[in-house]
């Protein structure tokens, strides 16, 4: 490969991981894993998610077992999600999502006209 595209590469992911919105996300992301509240409220909804699953398969999606089943991963996702540290997670992450959208979008969108004037 080309020496100045390596380079090029090199910088953009030494910028990325400086860049304030990633190391935010991290910095959220090791709070939250360090939280012994989260990972349980992550584990009820992974056991609730388990029995949904569990009940799809064994039940009728309109059957009273698999709406129990549902509501429950419902309650489960939303208190987990309700977490002050999984919230800022998920506002980090959706700044990231952002910037890795707008870094797509820029290095990306001259192949993908491209692609689309060669099909026509």
């Amino acid at each position: 490969m080309n020496q100045k595209l390596l380079k090029k590469i090199n910088d953009l992911r030494n910028e990325l991981a400086n860049d304030k919105r990633i190391l935010n996300l991290n910095r959220c992301e090791g709070k939250m894993e360090h939280s012994e509240e989260v990972m349980a409220l992550a584990y009820q909804k992974d056991v609730a998610e388990n029995a949904y699953n569990d009940s799809l398969r064994h039940f009728n999606i309109r059957s009273q077992e698999v709406k129990l089943a549902q509501k429950a991963l419902f309650e489960a996702k939303t208190k987990l999600d309700s977490h002050p540290l999984v919230r800022q997670y998920l506002l980090a992450y959706h700044d990231v999502r952002i910037l890795y959208e707008e870094l797509n979008n820029e290095l990306f969108s001259p192949f993908k006209e491209r692609l689309c004037e060669d099909a026509k």
